[in-house]
């Protein structure tokens, strides 16, 4: 779970890596401003087409700041569903545990085994 605290720090220290966006589970495109700095940075120099992605960069670094919220609900929803699959998943599971233990496929040992090694 994403903490929006944490997101917006990293946004102001190290948004210029795309820090925020790594941390925000956006591997590709954190790399990606990452690379778009550095390119901008060390070709500024030649003929001034570094401006062209550090402008990119800078603009896209401000957008962020609105998309940072987004981002951190998008995910929250994420795990959300992942939890209530888990869970949908464990009841499946226990439901048809049950169901051999009552027709006596196994013992009571086994189904409260079985169903420890579930719920770890």
């Amino acid at each position: 779970m994403n903490n929006a605290y944490i997101a917006y720090a990293l946004w102001f220290f190290v948004g210029y890596l795309g820090g925020h966006r790594i941390y925000l589970g956006k591997f590709i495109s954190g790399f990606l401003m990452m690379g778009l700095f550095f390119l901008g940075g060390a070709t500024i120099w030649l003929l001034g087409l570094g401006f062209i992605p550090l402008a990119i960069w800078g603009i896209w670094w401000i957008i962020d700041i609105f998309l940072i919220g987004k981002i951190i609900d998008k995910n929250l929803r994420k795990d959300i569903l992942k939890n209530r699959l888990r869970a949908e998943d464990l009841e499946t599971e226990l439901k048809r545990l049950y169901e051999l233990y009552e027709s006596g496929a196994i013992s009571k040992a086994e189904f409260e085994t079985r169903k420890e090694i579930l719920f770890r």
